[in-house]
């Protein structure tokens, strides 16, 4: 139902297709948004991001428990955290771990 309302149906105020609207304002440099590029994460977009450094065990501390983090000892990493759900371990952009919580 959602992908006829955004391709086909015409919207009663704009009195344009969503979709039609969308890539106009896209190739006209208007629109707010911008499509993600290829291969983002969105696990890692989408968390909430503390930055740890790498024991020289290669673990982390968080939330009172240390983590296998994947790192080399005295880096810095990040903990995403995806409250009840799980933690990942990322390094310059890089998945290195993930925890199921």
């Amino acid at each position: 139902m959602i992908p006829y309302y955004n391709e086909h149906h015409i919207h009663a105020e704009t009195e344009e297709i969503p979709q039609v609207r969308w890539q106009r304002a896209i190739r006209e440099n208007r629109a707010k948004l911008r499509p993600l590029p290829e291969g983002v994460d969105l696990d890692i977009v989408f968390s909430l991001q503390y930055q740890r450094s790498v024991g020289k065990d290669g673990t982390i501390s968080f939330d009172a428990k240390r983590w296998k983090s994947g790192a080399q000892p005295e880096q810095k990493v990040i903990a995403c955290l995806h409250p009840g759900s799980k933690l990942i371990i990322v390094q310059d952009g890089m998945k290195l771990w993930e925890y199921q919580l």
